[in-house]
Parts: C-alpha cells; structure tokens; sequence
C-alpha cells in the first residue's frame, strides 16, 4: 500500500489534544476492571446485527457518496480527516436519532435542519485558531467537563428550576471561549487574507455540506423505514389473525408510501390499531 497519499493529511494541536487524551481515556478504561466489563458489555450490544447492518448499510451509501465527490474533483484524500470527522460527529448521530426526527410533531425538513446545526459547530471548531499543544491539552479536558455539565443541568432543569443559574454560567463559559477562539480566527485571516482565502480553504467549508446533501436521501428512507416498523409491530401485537394484520401493513404501505411526516401524523393520531374486518382497515386509515 502506498501510503504517500497520506501524507497531505495533517492534524492541528486541537486534534492531536483530543487523541492524547482520547488515548488515556481508553487506557484508564482497561486498567479499572469494572469499567472495563461495563464497557465490553456496551461493545458487544453496538456489534450486534440491528446495530451493525444500518451502519455498514450507511457506509456503503456515504463510499457512492464519496466517489461521486472524487469524480467531480471535488474530493481526495486531503479530505480524508474531515470526511471521517464528519462520519462520526454528525452522521452517526443523525443515523442513531433517526426515530425521534418526528418526535415533537415537526416535519422531518425541520427536525434535520435543527440537527444539522452539528455541522456548523463541527467545522468551526475542527478549523478554526488552535492554540499550543500544551494550552489545548489543558482547554480540552476543560470544556469536554463544562459541555458534559450543560447537558447534565439541562436535564435537571426539566425537573427542577433550581439549576439556572448554574446553566446561565455553563453558557457563559462556552460564549467565551466560543468567542474567544472566534475573534482570534478573525485577527489571523484579515492578517493573512491570501493564506485564509484559497480552494482548498473554500473546499474544506463545502465539504460538511455536501456529505450532508448526498446523506439526506439515506437518512429520510432509514427514518421511514424505522417509522414503518414501529407502526407494523404496533398492528403485529394489537392483532391476533394474522391475515387481517397482513391487510392492513398493505393498506397502510399503499396510503402513506413515502410520506414519512403523513405516517407519523396518523401514527400518532391512530392509538389502537385493531381491525375486525378487511373493510375496516380503509377506515382507520382514513381517520
């Protein structure tokens, strides 16, 4: 294998940060026994089938996806950090949230959109001013507590209201550094324009955004795919004949097709999804 081509693929002190102290997590999870168990448990559920299949099923798509990019020049390996990054910070999680995109009766263009926002934050903070290794290795393990804290307050806030000003401060604290390494990026590009303003520059910003059109399609199908199942597992138990429940996944799967907000709508709508007869499927429906 040549592995020249990598060598244009370079990591900045923000990266290298995450990967020492990604090492060490790693490292302190086989040292503690119990930890370690608990973390082979959650690694035998993550490669079971139902896990495994969607996600090589996605692979598979997101490699065409690829392909097609590299066939218009507008991908090579350069590209290859940012296309992995972006694997794992935001298509996995949309790939794993999937079944709750029409969670709060919005349709599925919108609840994408608000996930999506993932991509803005992931390239500014993968591309953006990075300090010294030594003051990264100090920042990560910081704000990696301070986000993990926001979300824990977040949680509580739903219970109690006792929490807010704990929140105010968490939110404070990421606007700074937010801010911070934001205005520093600013000073270096205005200072370098003919550095900051370049293809590669420009390809590496359009990179997110067009991994992420080509992943729509996929993810609209597996969202409905995981829509038609819950609805056809709800028919399967509320129905005991097994004829009547068959005829009315077809009347179901001829009504809505691809219409995944549609489905979920009367989902939602349709509590009991028993029939007593073929000409009763029609009706609900209908309803």
């Amino acid at each position: 294998m040549d592995l020249s081509i990598f060598q244009s693929i370079s990591f900045n002190n923000r990266e290298i940060a995450v990967g020492i102290w990604l090492g060490i997590f790693i490292l302190w999870c086989q040292l503690i026994r119990d930890i370690r168990k608990a973390v082979q448990s959650v690694l035998g559920t993550f490669l079971h089938w139902r896990i495994q299949l969607p996600l090589w099923v996605m692979f598979g798509y997101m490699a065409v996806a690829i392909y097609g990019l590299q066939f218009l020049r507008f991908w090579d390996v350069s590209a290859l950090k940012d296309t992995i990054l972006w694997l794992v910070c935001v298509a996995l999680v949309l790939l794993f949230r999937a079944h709750k995109v029409n969670a709060n009766e919005r349709p599925f263009r919108d609840s994408v959109i608000e996930n999506l926002k993932l991509i803005a934050i992931l390239e500014f903070v993968s591309n953006a001013y990075t300090f010294s290794l030594p003051v990264e290795l100090v920042m990560i393990p910081i704000m990696t507590w301070v986000v993990l804290l926001k979300v824990v307050v977040e949680i509580k806030l739903r219970e109690e209201k006792n929490y807010e000003l704990v929140d105010t401060l968490l939110w404070r604290l990421m606007v700074i550094y937010g801010a911070t390494v934001f205005g520093i990026s600013l000073w270096q590009a205005v200072h370098d324009l003919n550095g900051f303003v370049t293809i590669k520059n420009l390809r590496d910003f359009l990179l997110p955004l067009a991994l992420s059109v080509f992943y729509l399609p996929f993810l609209y199908l597996w969202a409905l795919f995981l829509m038609y199942e819950n609805v056809f597992v709800r028919i399967d138990v509320m129905n005991e004949d097994k004829k009547l429940a068959r005829h009315l996944k077809r009347v179901v799967l001829m009504s809505f097709h691809l219409k995944l907000d549609d489905l979920h709508k009367w989902s939602r709508r349709v509590r009991h999804l028993r029939i007593t007869s073929l000409a009763e499927a029609v009706d609900l429906v209908r309803k």
